[in-house]
């Protein structure tokens, strides 16, 4: 059995329909464990988002903030 660590990956994008589905898409894709998402939205049409995620290891996680970034109107991503 492999033991994973859990990560807090915060990332801010622009406020848009469906970025949520489209992150959870991004998630599902690299079969990553979510114990907590959370969403906030800001005057400013920013939205900001804290996702815990069970990763394997830095690769994987890199890999999954890598291809966090490539989604349409994501601003930043960085390791909580």
């Amino acid at each position: 059995i492999s033991r994973k660590y859990p990560c807090i990956i915060k990332i801010q994008a622009m406020t848009r329909n469906n970025l949520v589905a489209d992150i959870i898409t991004n998630l599902n894709t690299y079969n990553m464990n979510v114990l907590q998402f959370n969403v906030t939205n800001t005057k400013e049409l920013t939205t900001n988002i804290k996702v815990k995620v069970l990763a394997l290891n830095k690769y994987e996680l890199e890999t999954l903030i890598i291809n966090l970034h490539k989604i349409d109107g994501i601003l930043g991503v960085r390791r909580g």
